[in-house]
């Protein structure tokens, strides 16, 4: 006879069996869902990606050149020592004349003294017999009427000289508006030349230590302000003075020459001008030796230097992910009402580009004529490639292969900063450094693995 077991019931024996076949049963699919867990982890798939490289934009900058107004006063040193350089610069400014007209600017010249002792002086414009006290394009005989003036600057002054007190007076009310009138212009530049062959002593006597001067600050502070908020660039401030001629930094110095007859004192020495030099380097003048006889060059290229034009034109750069192509830049001048005139590359009379500034200069005697315009027009190549998958770290394998070349393994930046590419996981590109950027056909392939 069958024993009868309600439903649902088991025995011990086949309970226990059955709890050791659940307990192995989830082990496996434990040990099978990690199993399947890792081997998801490493199933990382590989790509090549395969770019030619073509050139980005072409990009056209277009400037206008300004109008070329300056105002130029000149403060000579009219203190003995000063006889025989006076006549240098007297004898040489048809050259410096000839810089500036070259240029077709639109100037203002005026003169007076490093005197502040004299009370004819101050600051002061001077004339010469002809009563002219701002020589203009205009004035008969310009280089005879500077000549003159310079003479009247005369060489009795006050042994200590004081040219940034004067110039400072001479641009400023009451003179600028009084004894001064007519020789600064509200919307011209204004170029400060100082000619003297010691340091400046305006209102304290030059420390020992440079350093511990407070003059320069004030000044250069002080020239900045005289065209208004945001025009101290308008403003410099130059110096033919005491200076080491091949790098501007202050220096006692001393040239032997022929003696000058006319010349009580024909001195050619000059001290250190460390004032004024600070003032020059703050106002981003020019600074010249005094302690040369050949003012014929030095008044020729401070002409051509300070005459007002813009020189330099900045680019405003390549858009993301290229960069300026250097061997496709051409400068195109076109005056006012003439014909557009293509300016070569050169580094003696025409421009050359600034990779740093990203900036094309114009150098030598040659500057764009006020109104002009100035068209550079450049073309750009690319630097960023996107690849079609993100790659995953350390599998990318760049190599470029130039038109016509062979294949060339590039670095990634960590062993080679200059000419190793880098991986931007964020535009998920390859991105080349401006010194290795793959010139125009080459073929740049990317090896690499994604998950």
């Amino acid at each position: 006879m069958t024993a009868f077991r309600p439903a649902g019931t088991l025995s011990l024996a086949l309970r226990a069996r059955l709890a050791t076949a659940s307990l192995a049963c989830a082990s496996l699919v434990f040990a099978s869902a990690a199993c399947c867990r890792r081997t998801v982890l490493t199933n990382v798939s590989g790509q090549s990606d395969t770019f030619v490289q073509n050139g980005g934009d072409a990009i056209t900058a277009t400037f206008t050149q300004r109008p070329a107004i300056v105002d130029i006063l000149f403060v000579v040193d009219n203190s003995p020592s000063m006889c025989a350089k006076q006549h240098e610069l007297e004898q040489n400014f048809a050259s410096f004349i000839q810089a500036i007209q070259q240029q077709q600017l639109d100037f203002h010249v005026g003169v007076t003294t490093t005197d502040f002792t004299n009370k004819q002086f101050q600051g002061r414009l001077v004339a010469g017999p002809s009563g002219v006290k701002v020589i203009t394009p205009q004035t008969p005989n310009l280089t005879g009427v500077f000549t003159e003036n310079v003479q009247a600057v005369g060489v009795a002054g006050a042994t200590d000289s004081e040219p940034l007190l004067a110039a400072a007076v001479a641009v400023q009310d009451p003179l600028a508006s009084g004894d001064n009138a007519g020789f600064l212009r509200q919307d011209a530049s204004l170029a400060i030349i100082l000619v003297t062959d010691e340091d400046d002593y305006s209102l304290t006597i030059p420390p020992q230590n440079p350093i511990e001067d407070p003059m320069p600050r004030y000044f250069t502070r002080l020239f900045g302000g005289i065209k208004g908020p945001g025009n101290d660039g308008l403003v410099t401030v130059s110096g033919i003075v005491g200076a080491d001629p091949s790098s501007g930094s202050a220096s006692d110095c001393n040239v032997s020459g022929a003696a000058d007859q006319s010349c009580v004192d024909d001195d050619l020495s000059a001290s250190a001008a460390n004032r004024i030099l600070a003032v020059v380097k703050g106002t981003n003048g020019i600074a010249q030796s005094i302690c040369t006889t050949d003012f014929a060059t030095l008044l020729g290229s401070l002409g051509q230097l300070i005459g007002g034009l813009t020189r330099r034109f900045d680019l405003s750069g390549a858009p993301l992910g290229e960069t300026l192509q250097q061997g496709s830049l051409t400068v195109v001048v076109t005056p006012p009402g003439g014909s557009p005139q293509t300016v070569p590359q050169s580094d003696q009379n025409g421009w050359h580009y600034d990779p740093t500034a990203q900036s094309v200069e114009f150098i030598g005697s040659y500057a764009p004529p006020p109104g002009s315009k100035v068209q550079i027009t450049y073309e750009t190549l690319q630097s960023s490639f996107k690849l079609s998958h993100p790659a995953a770290a350390n599998t990318l394998v760049v190599t470029v292969t130039q038109k016509g070349g062979k294949a060339q393994t590039i670095p990634p930046a960590s062993q080679d900063p200059t000419a190793g590419f880098v991986y931007d996981p964020s535009t998920q590109s390859i991105v080349f450094p401006p010194a290795n950027i793959p010139p125009l056909g080459s073929t740049i392939e990317a090896d690499y693995s994604f998950q």
